[in-house]
Order: structure tokens, then C-alpha cells, then sequence
């Protein structure tokens, strides 16, 4: 794998890993300004420690103009490796004994507009009523029976447990929140709670606590219990933005993930309260989605990757949608619209929803027509691919958020959001059929198109979900969490399951139907 980061200054940092198990021929680009820049190229010493010297041998050699070689012969030490390069120059890493070659393409990188300290006049007022942007939002006494009422107790119970576990610096580790418990250090092991998960996914399970708060109405500035937890989550998520506007770097594939459950975090934060901090936060993350989309289609992994697919684009287009509604609500109430966005960025979802969207069976692909959701490579018989129908339900709710007429009513739509309303959800971990992201998106689908529709998915959504709700112990420990079962529960965790959870039961409160909303 190879990964890229933008450090401050003319340094570009570049971490190639060339793992054995790797194929050969593995490339990424590089976005630098017109100018010369230095490249940092580290190889990283992990897997590799045990068959290499302390002694450098290193041949480097220019080959063809605008090229740049380097070949590690056996017991090159690994050590940074410097070099000059300017948009079009190509990098060949070379590792002869394992047979590998890495290749780094230099582009021209867009610039990151900056971005005022201060949203348009008039924006904050229009945001000042309860609720802000999202006034369906404000939190209020539910019924005390029916299916409401079981879909609040049980996101408030989810709530309870992830505000119990809540690290001091805001954050929700995903592999460390058994320690945590109400701002205090569990010493005891025998009292921590299972499922964690993975801490590169830190970040990303952060922006997802976040956005379960925020989507069942609890605003960092309210007068209620998880005020305090909402704003020390925003506060570390604002502090981990760099000086292009992503949150965290972009050293792994999980990176872009992170990003956009971040953005909608900061933006939503910023449509209920009017804040300028969360706006200029905000819309610097609003403008790294802008950098990061490749031209005509999509996003994928990194800055401009070059291949699209639908998981991260369905991740991506959330907190668009999010800046669309609150720039709406602006104009309602005349004042100008707070987020600048990118005209042409729904024509590239629609272009890549036309592309990957089978007309005939009304599946929609990963990667191309027909293909179904990532899996790790060690579950994908645990979890088959073809049992989640997660980009489906993202080609769906895209259909709706493109906004075009009577979009309800269109072919495409209805293959899409059909397909899902006949597979609902349904907790079966023998069978590999959960698949809490295929939930969310299906929930998000299937509220929007309502009537019947909604009533068939909720059904089923409410057994699998509440059902399957911890109720034992207390939420220290498992009460008011989920298991994290699926491809991607040993991935995000326990937190990212209780939020992913949270987030289907909200789904109620988090946004009006798309009929209520004026368009773009």
C-alpha cells in the first residue's frame, strides 16, 4: 500500500509499505504546486526489521527525463530518501528481493481556497432558532407507547452508553473505550467491556458519536446531559483538522472514511448552533472533499486517486447534503448561504450512479456494475457479499439527494429503494446478513420514499436493532450497546456499532423528507 500526506511547508511526506503479500506494481499519485518540492520517501521499517542491516546500500540512478529510480538491493537499511521533483516527474521504487515495484506519479496539486474567518453576514440569525437548520430536530417529550416511543428509549439507551465511554480528550477510541468510564480510568480489567476495534479508525468512530448526538437533537450548546460530551468531541475532532482542511492525515485507506464522518459532525454542529467555529471547520473540510473528488466522478481513497467506488462516495455525499439543507434554510429566512459548495459535484455522483447501477435488476456496484460491497478478505464467507445490498441503498438515497423530477416516481429510483424494502434487516450472524452500514443507508432510503415503503423497512429494522440492544450490566460495561458483528465490527467497534445503531433509530429526527426541504 502506499500512502500519501501533506505536511506544512514544501515537504511532501510519502510512506510507501511494500508488503510481500502485496502484488508488484502498486502506484499512487502525488498533487504538488507548480513549484519544485522536496519528496520524503520513508519506508517504513515494519516486516521488514528482521532481514535488514544497519549498513546502507542504496543504488539511485536517474533513468528516462522527467524520472526518478531507486532500487533497494538485500540489506538496504530503511532510511528516507530525498529527492527533487516538479508535476509530470514519475518515482520507481524497486525492492529486488521480494520482486516489487512501487510507482509514484507527480501531478499538479489545486490549491485549498482559504477561508474566511466569519461565515456570510446574516447567516448565524437565520441558525438561531431551536434547532437551527434542522428545527424537526428539537428535542421534546415522546409518545409513551407505539413505535416511536421503543425507537426513542432504545437511542437514548445507546446514547447512555457511548457518553459513558467518552475518553477525556474528547474522543471515542475505537480500540480503547473499555477503559474509559464517565471521564474516568477503569483499572480494573476483569470490568472492560469486549469488541473493540481498530485505532485508526479513531476518528472516524469520533465523527460517528458525534453525528448520533447531533442527529437525535442533542446540539453542543443545549441544556441537557450530553452537552458537555458534544463539545469535547467537537473540539478534538476541530483539532486533528490539518492546514488542507482534512481531518487527520491521509496515511491509510480508513483516512477518507474518517474525513467525511468528521465533516458531517462539523457541519451539522454548525447548522444547530450557528457557530463560527464549527463553520470555518466546516467548510475547510468541505473544501478538502472538493480537492479529493476525482474529475467527472467520485472519490476513492487519497486525494484524486483515479477509481471511484460507491462506499466512500455514499459517506462523501452526507455531509453535502447536510451544507445543501442548511444553505436552504439561510435563504428561507433571507440571509445569504453560509457554505460555499461545488456546482458541478452532484453531476459527478449522478455520472457515477448512471455507471455503476444495474437497470435490470436495480442493484447498484462498488467498483463497477454488479459488484457487491467491500469485504476483508478473511470474512467474505462469513459476510457474503451478495447478502448486503449497501450500495444499493446508496444508489438509492444519491437518486434522491440529485434532486431530479418527481424522483420518487422514476424507474431507476424505485429498482433501487424496491430491492432494499425486500431485503430488510435481519439480525443473523449465521447466515452473514448484518451489515449495520447497509442498515443505515436503507433506513435513510427507505424514511425518504415513506408511506408503505417506510412501514416494511421499519418493521423488521426495529426487531433486528432493539432486539439485539445489551441491556445487561450498566453502560460501563455492555447496557445500551451492540455487539459489533459484521464485516466491518472488528474494524470500528463497539462504538461504531452502538453509533451505526443510533443513527437507524434517529433516522425519524435527523432530516425532514426531501419533499419538505427546498432544492438547491
Amino acid at each position: 500500500m502506499i500512502a500519501v500526506s501533506r505536511l506544512a511547508g514544501p515537504l511532501l511526506v510519502v510512506a510507501v509499505v511494500a508488503v510481500p503479500a502485496t502484488a508488484s506494481g502498486e502506484f499512487a499519485t502525488v498533487y504538488v504546486e507548480s513549484k519544485p518540492v522536496e519528496i520524503l520517501v520513508a519506508i517504513p521499517s515494519a516486516g521488514y526489521s528482521a532481514r535488514l542491516k544497519k549498513k546502507k546500500r542504496l543504488k539511485f540512478s536517474k533513468v528516462p527525463p522527467g524520472s526518478h529510480e531507486a532500487v533497494f538491493k538485500v540489506g538496504d537499511l530503511v532510511l528516507p530518501l530525498k529527492f527533487k521533483a516538479r508535476a509530470g516527474d514519475v518515482l520507481r521504487l524497486q525492492f529486488d528481493y521480494y520482486k516489487k515495484t512501487a510507482f509514484i506519479e507527480v501531478h499538479e496539486m489545486t490549491r485549498v481556497p482559504t477561508v474566511p474567518l466569519a461565515p456570510p453576514e446574516g447567516a448565524a440569525a437565520a441558525l438561531s432558532t431551536p434547532g437551527g437548520a434542522f428545527p424537526h430536530r428539537i428535542l421534546e417529550k415522546p409518545p409513551k407507547m407505539g413505535a416511536r416511543y421503543r425507537m426513542h428509549m432504545g437511542l437514548e439507551r445507546g446514547l447512555q452508553w457511548l457518553a459513558a465511554h467518552q475518553a477525556t480528550s474528547g474522543a471515542w477510541e475505537a480500540a480503547g473505550f473499555p477503559y474509559w468510564c464517565d471521564g474516568k480510568v477503569v483499572q480494573d480489567s476483569k470490568l472492560w467491556p469486549d469488541g473493540i476495534g481498530m485505532a485508526t479508525y479513531d476518528l472516524g468512530v469520533t465523527g460517528l458519536a458525534l453525528c448520533a448526538f447531533l442527529g437525535a437533537g442533542y446540539a453542543p450548546d443545549g441544556e441537557h446531559a450530553y452537552s458537555k460530551a458534544v463539545s469535547r468531541g467537537l473540539r478534538y475532532v476541530r483539532a486533528a483538522q490539518n492546514e488542507q482542511g482534512c481531518f487527520g492525515h491521509l496515511a491509510t485507506q480508513q483516512a477518507i472514511y474518517n474525513h467525511a464522518t468528521c465533516t458531517l459532525a462539523m457541519v451539522e454542529a454548525y447548522g444547530m448552533t450557528g457557530s463560527r467555529k464549527y463553520w470555518q471547520s466546516a467548510q475547510r473540510a468541505l473544501n478538502f472533499i472538493w480537492l479529493a473528488r476525482n474529475p467527472w466522478f467520485v472519490w476513492r481513497y487519497g486525494v484524486k486517486p483515479g477509481d471511484n467506488d460507491t462506499s466512500v462516495t455514499g459517506w462523501m455525499m452526507q455531509p453535502i447534503r447536510s451544507a445543501e439543507i442548511i444553505n436552504a434554510h439561510a435563504r428561507e429566512h433571507g440571509a445569504s448561504p453560509p457554505f460555499e459548495l461545488d456546482p458541478t459535484v452532484w453531476r459527478g455522483i449522478g455520472a457515477w450512479i448512471e455507471k455503476i447501477h444495474d437497470l435490470r435488476y436495480g442493484r447498484g456496484g462498488y467498483v463497477m456494475k454488479g459488484t457487491g460491497p467491500s469485504r476483508p478478505a478473511d470474512l467474505k464467507a462469513a459476510f457474503p457479499q451478495d447478502e448486503s445490498y449497501s450500495c444499493t441503498a446508496v444508489v438509492a438515497l444519491a437518486r434522491l439527494y440529485i434532486g431530479k423530477d418527481q424522483i420518487r416516481r422514476t424507474k431507476p429510483f424505485a429498482l433501487a429503494a424496491g430491492l432494499c424494502e425486500y431485503h430488510p434487516p435481519r439480525w443473523s450472524p449465521e447466515d452473514g446478513t448484518i451489515d449495520m452500514a447497509y442498515w443505515y443507508y436503507g433506513t435513510m432510503a427507505l424514511f425518504q420514499w415513506g408511506k408503505t415503503h417506510w412501514d416494511k423497512w421499519r418493521r423488521p429494522l426495529l426487531r433486528a436493532v432493539l432486539n439485539n440492544q445489551r441491556k445487561d450490566g450498566d453502560p460501563c460495561r455492555y447496557k445500551g450497546s451492540w455487539d459489533p458483528i459484521g464485516p466491518w465490527g472488528r474494524h470500528g467497534g463497539r462504538v461504531y456499532s452502538t453509533a451505526m445503531m443510533v443513527m437507524c433509530l434517529s433516522a425519524y429526527r435527523r432530516y425532514a423528507r426531501e419533499e419538505d426541504i427546498p432544492r438547491r
